[in-house]
């Protein structure tokens, strides 16, 4: 994914748990702000509780950013600021499981944005 699609600061992210509408899919909790620029921005939040092993929450993480990457096209309205948090039934995911319910939620963020 672009640099200038992720979340990358502490702060960032805070202002999205402070300010955002939350909903759910399967495994994945989506947390939505509007932003000041026309970018959709990302961020994924896997916490160690939930997968113990470094090599795996990297795995979750890179895989849920290639989703996001392919899908950014589609994502509208595109001012928005979304915070992804994982559950432990995330880790368990296989790529396509994982897409289609990345995908899945991408059509909420539409809806729901509308």
């Amino acid at each position: 994914m672009p640099s200038q699609n992720r979340l990358r600061a502490q702060k960032e992210f805070q202002h999205v748990f402070k300010t955002g509408r939350r909903f759910n899919t399967q495994t994945l909790t989506w947390i939505v702000t509007s932003n000041d620029s026309d970018i959709p921005r990302f961020g994924v939040v896997l916490a160690k509780k939930n997968e113990k092993l470094a090599v795996n929450r990297n795995l979750v993480r890179r895989r849920i950013k290639e989703v996001l990457r392919v899908s950014l096209a589609v994502i509208s309205p595109p001012g928005q600021d979304v915070v992804l948090l994982c559950s432990p039934k995330t880790a368990g995911l296989s790529f396509e499981e994982l897409s289609s319910e990345i995908k899945e939620g991408i059509g909420l963020l539409n809806v729901k944005a509308s």
